[in-house]
């Protein structure tokens, strides 16, 4: 059993560490390096956080180089402060709580005269349009954040709810916001308006969306739920007590996916930094295999979400080489792709389904399992009825017709059993798994009333979950994962191995 000071549970944002270096190297003039052997040896646990090391000096370096560049906006020196800045108005007609606050979180900067504001949004990866994988902010958050820097006072004293703050109406006539990427020190200039365009944006494109999800009612479980107090009594967020097979109730909250399980497996200090997201070289996380998988599932889902509801059928495949290069897929790597995607109109679920059956293709699914305190997530490839009783599939793609125990080998299918035989799906026929292979489309069919499979199916999300679950050091385990693992550049072990 961890200790107490463990059992905080490990950081779950890659940028807070780096935040409190960059905090002593601006505000106390500490060298970069003094500052992360500080954060290294006061942190609790500490040694959790030397493995983050690697990743904490590199992105506190990368930040300097931006901000040396990001010290002047038209002739004005920007100063680094320490505050935060919020905004506070009544509510009408007054409520429990009659002051509504918007606080903008970022590193903050104004000039010496407190005429222009900024505030650096710091992402883990690249910010480079052409190179950025995620989308960037939309302009509801960007109009919000604006809107505090331009009216937002300064936030005084310890952290209380409502907030204090300063009694000094800001004088600022101008707001930036920039994104600044961590790992190679991109920046992009977000917003840069005057206060005035500022208000606008914010009264057209946030306030009614800030105003809605104030006074909404509306529950949508995801993956806010580990940081949400009310989980377990949320009526939106399905319990299932006993999914994974632990008891520890008292465990830090914390959420899992079979993707998760599988990193672990790999190496534990992999599954921590996939799970912070900290960034790497793109041709790093997928082979060729792996891309042909997902080249062919992005056009079955395409397929199965046509308007016209019609079964996929053989010779509808994809437009030439051309669309397949997009997934860096030539030749022989691309015809055996077109040929899984033919061969599944064999046993395209579309050919079985009635009018007034339905389908859902990536289908969420957020579980609560209160007796290990964790929020399970996974994806459905396929969700369907046929004359009105659900079916749940995943589609595979692999190079072996033969491949021994498919629970192990699938494990998703082992959870989708558990959450069956727990009534998730309600009235559920059978879980498939269909495996696009040399030999063609193979679907092999689960029974989840089938008590002796599903007893199988536990043991397998069991083995799977239950010493990730007992870890919370999450530290590295040199192996044969090394040579192929996407996140590797951050580890100190290989780090000493390359050394």
């Amino acid at each position: 059993m961890a200790n107490p000071a463990e059992r905080r549970g490990l950081p779950t944002f890659a940028t807070n560490p780096v935040d409190r270096v960059l905090d002593r190297v601006e505000f106390e003039e500490l060298a970069v390096e003094a500052a992360v052997g500080e954060h290294n040896s006061t942190a609790r646990p500490p040694r959790w956080h030397s493995s983050l090391s690697l990743w904490i000096d590199h992105a506190a370096r990368t930040y300097l180089r931006a901000a040396a560049q990001l010290s002047e906006v038209d002739g004005q020196r920007l100063l680094p402060v320490r505050h935060q800045w919020a905004v506070q108005h009544p509510v009408r007609p007054p409520q429990d709580q009659d002051v509504r606050e918007i606080r903008a979180i970022g590193r903050g900067y104004e000039s010496e005269d407190g005429e222009l504001r900024e505030i650096r949004l710091l992402r883990t990866y690249s910010v480079d349009p052409e190179h950025r994988p995620f989308s960037p902010p939309d302009l509801a958050e960007i109009a919000a954040t604006a809107f505090v820097l331009a009216d937002g006072r300064t936030l005084i004293g310890p952290w209380q709810v409502p907030f204090v703050v300063s009694r000094t109406a800001p004088a600022v006539r101008r707001v930036r916001i920039v994104e600044v990427g961590l790992y190679d020190g991109t920046h992009h200039v977000v917003l840069d308006e005057p206060t005035a365009t500022v208000r606008d944006l914010y009264s057209q494109h946030a306030r009614g969306p800030l105003s809605e999800s104030l006074d909404g009612s509306d529950l949508l479980p995801g993956y806010d739920c580990v940081r949400c107090h009310l989980r377990s009594t949320c009526p939106a967020l399905p319990q299932h007590a006993g999914l994974l097979g632990v008891h520890d109730p008292t465990a830090p909250a914390r959420t899992w996916s079979i993707t998760t399980g599988r990193y672990y497996r790999n190496c534990p200090c992999q599954a921590h930094f996939r799970e912070l997201r900290l960034p790497y070289p793109a041709h790093r996380e997928y082979g060729v295999e792996a891309r042909r998988g997902n080249a062919v599932h992005q056009w079955l889902e395409d397929q199965h979400k046509r308007p016209s509801r019609r079964s996929c059928r053989p010779a509808e495949v994809p437009p030439g080489s051309s669309w397949w290069s997009e997934w860096t897929l030539f030749g022989d790597d691309a015809r055996r792709g077109d040929q899984m995607i033919g061969d599944h109109a064999d046993e395209c679920p579309l050919a079985t389904m009635t009018s007034s059956d339905t389908i859902m293709t990536e289908h969420p699914i957020v579980v609560y399992d209160p007796e290990a305190n964790v929020i399970v997530h996974a994806k459905i490839d396929t969700v369907y009825t046929e004359r009105g009783r659900t079916v749940v599939r995943e589609t595979k793609t692999t190079g072996r017709v033969h491949e021994g125990d498919l629970l192990r080998r699938y494990p998703q299918i082992a959870l989708h059993l558990v959450l069956a035989a727990g009534g998730h799906f309600g009235d559920i026929v059978r879980v498939e798994l269909e495996r696009l292979t040399p030999a063609g489309a193979l679907v092999t069919r689960f029974n989840p009333r089938d008590d002796w499979l599903v007893a199988e199916a536990r043991e397998v999300v069991h083995d799977l979950a239950a010493p990730w679950h007992a870890d919370l050091s999450m530290l590295p385990e040199p192996g044969r994962a090394c040579d192929t693992c996407e996140v590797s550049m951050w580890c100190p072990e290989n780090r000493k191995k390359n050394d």
